[in-house]
């Protein structure tokens, strides 16, 4: 097993000077104290960055710490963080305000972790569609929400032949009894990679991303709310 480090998205408050959610709070203190050598704090922009970190009450030091993605170094600086994580550091990315890596310079750090293996986990948000379009890796500056499919058979091939042609990234759910129907059904229409998100911001949740099949095999539940993304 490979002592990979884990990727940690910390969505933050649009406006400045409200509250960071407890969870992530909680998560970010207990690393910076505990682990300081081996934890990364990343950032959008050093200003508002610096203004936030305050305002949340985390020690003044860490300021000089930050890594900072943007727009400006966000093909560098991911290749960089990537190898920092495949050094076993833990990197938790915060953005200016709201879901860091959707419509984010974040996807792409997101979506190297994906293919390289590196573990990839938010906390808790409210949100399922925009949750599973970040944690994905897609780039989602458009997609499409499908919502749940049609129970009757003819109309959800109708329904998977639209959604085969459709060029922009694709968001579905079913109810948790056809997880592994959504799956055979996927590989069925061609669909040749995906992203399954299950059981959003609890204990058990897993992220999976590749060829329906593969999924599969991996699947540790059959059953479970679900989401699923689609490039």
């Amino acid at each position: 097993m490979k002592n990979y480090g884990k990727l940690t998205l910390i969505p933050t408050p649009i406006a400045e000077g409200l509250p960071l959610e407890p969870v992530a709070h909680a998560l970010i203190l207990k690393a910076i104290t505990d682990h300081p050598e081996s934890t990364i704090i990343v950032c959008e922009d050093a200003k508002p960055a610096r203004r936030q970190w305050i305002s949340f009450g985390f020690p003044r030091e860490w300021i000089e710490k930050f890594h900072y993605l943007n727009e400006h170094t966000a093909n560098e600086k991911s290749l960089e963080l990537l190898k920092l994580l495949k050094s076993g550091n833990h990197v938790f990315v915060m953005s200016d305000g709201g879901l860091p890596a959707f419509c984010d310079p974040g996807t792409k750090l997101v979506d190297l972790c994906h293919r390289e293996g590196i573990k990839v986990s938010m906390s808790p948000f409210p949100h399922s569609i925009s949750q599973a379009l970040a944690l994905s890796g897609y780039e989602g500056g458009k997609f499409h929400f499908y919502g749940f499919l049609a129970k009757d058979q003819t109309e959800r091939n109708r329904q998977w032949a639209d959604l085969s042609r459709q060029k922009y990234v694709k968001i579905l759910m079913d109810t948790p009894y056809r997880l592994k129907k959504i799956l055979e059904e996927a590989r069925e229409h061609n669909i040749s990679e995906l992203f399954l998100a299950t059981n959003l911001n609890a204990a058990n949740e897993e992220l999976y991303r590749g060829h329906p099949d593969k999924i599969l095999k991996l699947l540790k539940e059959e059953k479970a709310e679900f989401i699923v993304v689609i490039p």
